[in-house]
């Protein structure tokens, strides 16, 4: 629990199980140490791994991956220490870096974006792929940040970008810079951006893409 790691008690059994290898009831110092010693070079084999991965999907050097990880740490640690980014932990970082703490939609919508698999949590890969996307750092194609951006725009996840979606995203950035709009002023900006792009309701990532290069956003 302390690790943010829930077991179950057959796991924990079994844990203790495996590190008990004399089988007496007690794990011995040296059994401890034995594992421990494993368990970091498991660790670090699997750090290597990883930027052998991100040295290969992306542009960033060794020294700014390492760097990078140095943030990630200090961030991962700084409401639980267990190597992940947690929800709690995205928002501190946020509001470290200027946005406020409820600004729920657009600090939401960006922790979506980096928990690439739903996990709740947010894994270095995760991290620095977002990043490398963002920065044009990532050697796949460059509709990935049209589609990274789209999730973004896209706060109840259906696939499309509704007006209430851009309306809300629209009045966060607002706040963001000490600005604000009355509600008509702010619909009147979203649909004119859907009449712009012949959409009605909703807008697609085509749509999206259309509106990005022709107003050059990205």
């Amino acid at each position: 629990k302390k690790i943010a790691v829930d077991l179950s008690d057959d796991d924990i059994e079994k844990f203790f199980d495996r590190i008990d290898v004399d089988q007496s009831g007690d794990i011995e110092f040296g059994e401890f140490l034995d594992w421990y010693t494993t368990f970091v070079d498991m660790c670090e084999n699997s750090a290597r791994e990883t930027l052998k991965r991100l040295e290969k999907t992306t542009t960033f050097t060794r020294s700014e991956l390492e760097t990078i990880y140095d943030n990630y740490k200090n961030v991962s640690a700084s409401v639980v220490d267990d190597g992940t980014i947690d929800r709690d932990e995205f928002k501190a970082m946020m509001m470290a870096g200027g946005v406020s703490k409820w600004n729920t939609f657009l600090v939401d919508g960006l922790f979506r974006m980096f928990d690439q698999d739903g996990s709740g949590t947010i894994n270095f890969e995760e991290f620095v792929n977002i990043l490398a996307i963002y920065h044009d750092k990532n050697k796949v194609a460059s509709e990935e940040k049209h589609k990274l951006l789209f999730s973004l725009y896209d706060v109840d996840k259906d696939g499309k970008v509704s007006k209430s979606d851009l309306a809300k995203i629209l009045n966060d950035c607002l706040c963001c810079n000490n600005m604000s709009l009355s509600d008509k002023d702010v619909m009147r900006i979203v649909d004119k951006t859907f009449e712009r792009n012949g959409c009605k309701e909703f807008m697609s990532l085509q749509d999206y893409i259309r509106e990005a290069q022709t107003r050059n956003l990205l």
